[in-house]
């Protein structure tokens, strides 16, 4: 079987009202991920930066425009197991603001859904390993 390493840029992205945007993951492939909720994010490409990384991701799957503020100091790691390959994915997260105001549109066929919570929801979502702590880690040094 192969194994992959993979390494994932998320952003913990707020907006005006202090909320949180969020997605729902669509990976019929992999259950285990499938209907859970995550941060808009994804793989680097060649060239960019962490921060480019997020900023592309976050257009390309929520149709909202970010700004990354700063790096924050927490990473995760998960092994998962797809049919023809065994994948560790490693994912390091970034505090961003919202800098397009209107409504976020989903443009990612990995994506089924885009949300905006507030701080006090979080416990309320099935979110990937490691999200709930990046959150909750924004909320503490960010939003307060």
């Amino acid at each position: 079987m192969v194994k992959k390493i993979i390494f994932v840029f998320n952003g913990v992205i707020v907006d005006g009202l202090g909320r949180i945007l969020i997605e729902n993951r669509s990976e019929k492939e992999l259950p285990s991920v499938d209907e859970k909720w995550g941060l808009p994010g994804g793989k680097i490409e060649f060239g960019e930066t962490p921060e480019e990384a997020v900023v592309r991701e976050a257009m390309e799957e929520t149709g909202c425009k970010v700004e990354i503020l700063e790096m924050i100091p927490l990473t995760y790691t998960s092994v998962w197991h797809y049919s023809d390959k065994e994948q560790h994915t490693i994912v390091f997260g970034y505090y961003g603001k919202l800098v397009e105001i209107g409504e976020c549109e989903m443009h990612d066929r990995k994506i089924n859904r885009i949300k905006w919570i507030f701080s006090d929801e979080i416990n309320m979502y099935d979110f990937l390993p490691g999200v709930p702590e990046m959150i909750k880690y924004v909320i503490e040094h960010y939003i307060c």
